[in-house]
């Protein structure tokens, strides 16, 4: 176990204090406590499952600006039935909700509205409350704000919609670097560790060859309850079908 880490999950031990901090960032909760306040502990579980609501609303909303409401329509339907995402929305976990505000964000970036690039730098300085490691998606969602809009022949970069991204955002960044040095000890410190330990190049190594392996089991799964490997004919070891030609 690493130095200064607590067995219970959840929580490390603070840096040069007696004390105990969360190793989670503050977006989801800061999300559920206004909601746990005014309606009750069991409200609050009702988080998650509504943002995983905004996020598929959010998805049609894409998929409507950039192409048409089909695509909007087949793009949240496949959102929604995503089995990751049915089995994230009733955990109270981040995943859902950093998904929500990601989204949004994007949908603010490419909207005409005025001020829709204040709205989206802001919808994506709670994404980085809640995942601070997702922080450089900040940049794909910029370059977004930068070219909309771009009807007819007007395709220059709307810099003063960067700017306005970056004011929503700035807050946000600055108030997740501020907690991380009071609880961590640095500003780019985490909960999880130092982000030069997160982020080393020799973790490329472990990290591309577990992904493999994982890839590789469910190959064999899949192949394993194909139907094909149902029948009789079927080496289960190798999923190949001993089929005969006739």
């Amino acid at each position: 176990m690493p130095r200064g880490r607590s067995h219970r999950l959840g929580i490390v031990r603070a840096p040069k204090r007696v004390s105990c901090v969360p190793t989670y960032p503050a977006g989801l909760p800061l999300a559920i406590a206004p909601v746990r306040l005014l309606a009750g502990e069991l409200a609050g579980y009702l988080v998650v499952p509504l943002l995983g609501a905004v996020a598929v609303l959010a998805t049609f909303g894409i998929g409507a600006r950039l192409h048409s409401r089909a695509a909007g329509v087949a793009a949240a339907l496949l959102l929604a039935t995503s089995p990751i995402f049915l089995f994230q929305l009733v955990q109270p976990m981040s995943d859902v909700a950093v998904t929500a505000w990601w989204t949004v964000a994007l949908l603010f970036a490419i909207s005409p509205l005025p001020n829709s690039a204040l709205a989206s730098g802001a919808a994506a300085g709670l994404a980085v409350l809640t995942r601070p490691n997702l922080l450089p998606l900040a940049a794909v969602i910029a370059v977004a704000a930068m070219n909309y809009p771009r009807g007819g022949d007007d395709r220059r970069l709307r810099v003063d919609r960067l700017v306005a991204f970056a004011g929503g955002i700035t807050p946000a960044i600055g108030a997740q670097l501020l907690m991380q040095w009071r609880l961590y000890g640095s500003p780019f410190a985490s909960g999880y560790g130092a982000a030069s330990d997160l982020f080393a190049a020799s973790n490329i190594a472990p990290n591309a060859a577990g992904l493999a392996r994982s890839e590789c089991s469910v190959a064999r799964r899949r192949l394993w309850f194909s139907p094909r490997c149902s029948s009789r004919h079927c080496d289960r070891r190798t999923g190949i079908a001993a089929t005969r030609h006739r």
